[in-house]
């Protein structure tokens, strides 16, 4: 089994010092809680290139955000803006050319290094286990809509955003040949947008799966698909796809 490494705790440790086990280990990865969004890209592209022209691949081995607060019992962890900048690197990386993403954690008790669990299966005020497991619904759902979608060996597609909004996008086609598409809006608005999908079968059904922090505050929210609007042309199908503000 190959081994990983060097599993640094941020990306920005690449180039601190020389890496005398390049020959010793099967792929690359790094850990990013961290970074600003400008540093995220730099450093991200940076680590890639160094694996790849090793021939190996890199891999984030742990990721999250401490912009919101982190340690103890913090809820930072679990807050509707960390599920964004998750994302965001989500989709980013997958641009630059990483290989694999894990997240930290699933099932963290949530009064140690902070809010990170997926599922509840600690009470923090009685110090003692939940009898019954429940999702921590914000980033239960968050990483849910991140990841159901995201089949084994998918190709990663090229895509072209348009305009000034703050928008990152990403896509990918699995080996089945089904095409998932995310668009995740970081403007404190409602954006409207236009996708253009090529090279699309034109008998494909597509279904529209959203969350944002409104929805996923509601009691029993489920996430459910909505079949958008798509129109054919010769060139590409096309969509009018509304996003609602932070989504």
């Amino acid at each position: 089994m190959p081994l990983s490494a060097p599993d640094f705790c941020t990306l920005a440790h690449l180039g601190k010092g020389p890496f005398d086990f390049d020959q010793w280990v099967g792929a690359f990865d790094a850990h990013t809680y961290v970074e600003s969004p400008e540093d995220y890209t730099r450093f991200t592209r940076q680590w890639v290139e160094y694996a790849w022209a090793r021939g190996k691949p890199f891999f984030i081995s742990e990721m999250g955000d401490f912009v919101l607060g982190w340690q103890g019992s913090s809820a930072g962890p679990r807050l509707y803006g960390t599920q964004l900048s998750v994302a965001r690197k989500v989709h980013t990386g997958l641009n630059l050319g990483v290989d694999g993403f894990s997240r930290w954690s699933f099932v963290n008790r949530g009064d140690l290094d902070g809010q990170f669990q997926l599922v509840r299966t600690w009470d923090m005020n009685r110090r003692d286990y939940l009898p019954r497991v429940d999702p921590e619904p914000v980033p239960y759902y968050a990483y849910g809509l991140l990841t159901r979608l995201q089949a084994k060996h998918s190709e990663v597609l090229k895509v072209t955003v348009a305009g000034e909004a703050r928008i990152v996008a990403a896509a990918l086609r699995s080996p089945a040949a089904q095409v998932t598409v995310y668009l995740l809006n970081l403007e404190a608005g409602e954006l409207v947008v236009s996708l253009s999908l090529h090279g699309v079968a034109a008998d494909r059904e597509w279904f529209q799966y959203q969350v944002d922090e409104k929805a996923l505050a509601e009691p029993g929210f489920r996430l459910r698909p909505v079949p958008p609007a798509v129109r054919t042309s010769a060139e590409a199908r096309t969509a009018r796809v509304t996003l609602p503000a932070r989504s």
